[in-house]
C-alpha cells in the first residue's frame, strides 16, 4: 500500500508559518489545530527561518523583537486570566476545600 502525498497551497503555508514565528504560537498546537502533522510544520518554520531573506536582517544578537515579546506576554497573560476564572468559579461552586490554598494566593 502506497502513501498518499498531500500537497499545501503555499498561502497555507504562509500562515501557518506565521502563526508560529510571527504570532508566537507554539508548533505543537498550531500544527494539531490545522491538521498537518508536526514534522511537516516544523520543516516549513525550519526553513523559512534559515532561508537568506530571513537572514537578510538579524536581530542585534539573537534577541527577539519587542513586538514578539509583547504578543508572548498578551498571551501567557490571557492563559493567566482564563486559569483564575477557572479557578474562581470551581470555587464558588464549592470545591473550595480543594482549591483554597491556589485561591488565596491568586488574591
Amino acid at each position: 500500500m502506497s502513501k498518499i502525498r498531500v500537497r499545501y497551497s503555499k498561502d497555507f503555508k504562509q500562515q501557518a508559518i506565521a502563526k508560529v514565528v510571527n504570532e508566537g504560537c507554539y508548533l505543537t498546537h498550531t500544527a494539531r489545530e490545522l491538521g498537518i502533522p508536526k514534522s511537516v510544520l516544523s520543516k516549513w518554520v525550519k526553513k523559512t527561518r534559515l532561508a537568506p531573506e530571513a537572514q537578510a536582517m538579524p536581530s542585534p544578537s539573537g534577541m527577539v523583537s519587542m513586538e514578539d515579546m509583547e504578543t508572548r506576554l498578551r498571551k501567557v497573560e490571557d492563559s493567566v486570566e482564563t486559569l483564575r476564572k477557572v479557578i474562581e468559579s470551581a470555587y464558588l461552586a464549592g470545591v473550595h476545600d480543594r482549591f483554597s490554598g491556589v485561591a488565596q494566593a491568586m488574591g
